[in-house]
């Protein structure tokens, strides 16, 4: 029996070199994860599908959620990322 838990699919067509650091916004429905390479964080809306993207002068490789929702902590060389 195959349950949401049991298949990966791919949601959107992004291509990173290196992609990684899923982080899933429960309240707000929301997967963020960063382009290492690309030095950008995008942002996929789960109920639309919408991925915003926000790009940086340098790599990202860590962000986390904070306990303000829809805000983004990502090291000091990024800072807080907006709504």
């Amino acid at each position: 029996m195959d349950s949401a838990l049991d298949v990966a699919r791919c949601v959107d067509e992004i291509r990173n070199l290196v992609g990684e650091g899923p982080a899933w916004d429960a309240e707000r429905q929301r997967l963020y994860r960063t382009g290492i390479n690309g030095m950008s964080v995008y942002r996929r809306d789960a109920d639309s599908g919408r991925v915003d993207t926000w790009s940086f002068p340098a790599p990202v490789s860590a962000h986390a959620l904070t306990s303000d929702p829809g805000r983004l902590r990502s090291p000091p060389v990024c800072g807080v990322l907006a709504r």
